[in-house]
């Protein structure tokens, strides 16, 4: 079974090794992902290499309800 998620938007909530790994997974069969993670950017510059390409969007430093 094929997981269909082409133009859906998923929010992944923290960048630890998991969410890395999921935001990888989703935004490979077509979501649309934001990562949110209360950690500043420069803390997370190296997990963040991990993504580059995948057109991932990011809200850093804390964690925006809208």
């Amino acid at each position: 079974m094929t997981m269909n998620l082409d133009g859906r938007k998923v929010v992944v909530v923290g960048l630890a090794l998991t969410g890395v790994a999921l935001a990888k997974f989703l935004a490979r069969r077509g979501a649309r992902v934001v990562v949110t993670d209360g950690t500043p950017a420069a803390a997370l510059a190296e997990r963040m290499k991990l993504l580059d390409g995948l057109g991932i969007t990011w809200e850093l430093g804390g964690h925006d309800v809208a």
